[in-house]
């Protein structure tokens, strides 16, 4: 980040963290209800959810080379969910109908177990190939 955007930045996020603890501190002398402290979390959220995606595409525009690594990193993931999708099967249980789950979404539950199963999987290869890969020089 360069440094124009990172001080004020920095300042925002003091100032975001200043009132939330007052606002903590607020909620437990008791002077406010949670209902406050529920819209600031939401608001919260949102700017964390904007940032989340505003700063990847300024990324992007600022370092059009970096562009290739991030697409190169999202299409891994995409290509390991959907081979997970793939693999689940839509399969309702007694449980899933009691509750009103058709198969769509029972797939997508899979999908997701599965797909975190594979990305463990990687995590747990990475580790043991940079251990071993250490030992050996």
């Amino acid at each position: 980040m360069k440094d124009s955007i990172a001080k004020p930045l920095s300042i925002l996020l003091y100032a975001l963290m200043g009132i939330s603890v007052l606002l903590i501190v607020v909620f437990v002398a008791g002077w406010i209800d949670h209902g406050i402290l529920l819209v600031w979390t939401y608001f919260l959220v949102g700017i964390a959810s904007i940032a989340s995606i505003v700063f990847p595409i300024i990324y992007v525009v600022q370092n059009p080379k970096g562009a290739k690594d991030m697409l190169i990193s999202v299409g891994g993931i995409a290509v390991i969910f959907g081979i997970s999708y793939g693999l689940a099967s839509g399969e309702l249980t007694d449980v899933f109908i009691r509750e009103g789950v058709d198969e769509g979404i029972s797939r997508l539950v899979g999908m997701g177990i599965i797909g975190s199963y594979l990305l463990l999987a990687g995590a747990v290869g990475a580790i043991i190939f940079s251990s071993i890969s250490k030992m050996i020089k």
